[in-house]
């Protein structure tokens, strides 16, 4: 049985300590409960205090792996990710609780994370000047590239996945959704599987002749960094000034 969203106006103002509290804590759906590898998951969001939470609930919603062989909850999947590219220095949400549980209604789990405030989806950046679309070409390839030379690969790399925040002139960037991030075993399969993806859904990343321009944005900035590998000829590839016309 699904978590009903709360009806009720009083929101809370402490975090939950355990898994229950978190459970069974009030808040809207951001996405109604799908049904899917033969469980369901959904994502509610709730305020307390100044900070809101996002409060992603599953029920034998499970992935299976080498060390997980029998199912393991894609949220968990997703924490230990989360945990992964922090330790690369990238922004992602941060996590406030996790935990799993045995029920009567089979194998639970929840991952609670922060909101990132103030960052607004890559397909919002609209009508950037020329200068600012530089500068955030620039930043997700710097981003992208850190992740990709350390060889993961996001596997649900669309614009709404792709986070950004301006200070002043500097953007930052950030990743969400990060269920399906894996480790290829081909090198050079990650960034070229995620910029195709991105190419493919995003406004702000365009193909031409088989490359990416970022509407002709120069990225130059990320290429000297990159190892000379399969995965660094694709960013030199992506990431080179395309011609006009």
């Amino acid at each position: 049985m699904t978590p009903a969203a709360s009806t009720d106006n009083a929101q809370p103002t402490a975090l939950p300590k355990d898994f229950d509290g978190w459970w069974q804590a009030p808040g809207a759906w951001v996405e109604e409960p799908n049904e899917r590898r033969n469980g369901w998951s959904g994502m509610m969001r709730l305020r307390i205090g100044d900070t809101l939470y996002y409060i992603k609930k599953q029920c034998d919603h499970l992935c299976r792996t080498l060390d997980h062989p029998f199912g393991w909850p894609t949220a968990s999947r997703e924490r230990v990710n989360i945990g992964r590219l922090q330790a690369l220095g990238l922004t992602v949400p941060k996590p406030v609780f996790h935990g799993e549980r045995q029920s009567a209604e089979g194998y639970e789990a929840v991952l609670v994370t922060e909101e990132l405030a103030g960052f607004l989806a890559l397909d919002t950046q609209t009508g950037l000047d020329a200068a600012a679309r530089a500068a955030l070409a620039a930043e997700t390839g710097r981003m992208l590239g850190i992740m990709h030379r350390a060889g993961w690969q996001h596997s649900c790399l669309y614009d709404k996945h792709i986070m950004v925040r301006w200070d002043n002139d500097r953007p930052l960037v950030a990743l969400i959704d990060l269920e399906k991030l894996r480790k290829p075993l081909l090198p050079g399969k990650a960034a070229r599987h995620d910029l195709e993806q991105l190419s493919g859904t995003s406004g702000f990343g365009q193909k031409r002749n088989g490359r990416y321009c970022f509407r002709r944005t120069k990225i130059r900035a990320q290429a000297p960094d990159l190892p000379k590998n399969a995965a660094g000829q694709v960013y030199l590839r992506a990431y080179r000034r395309q011609p006009s016309g």
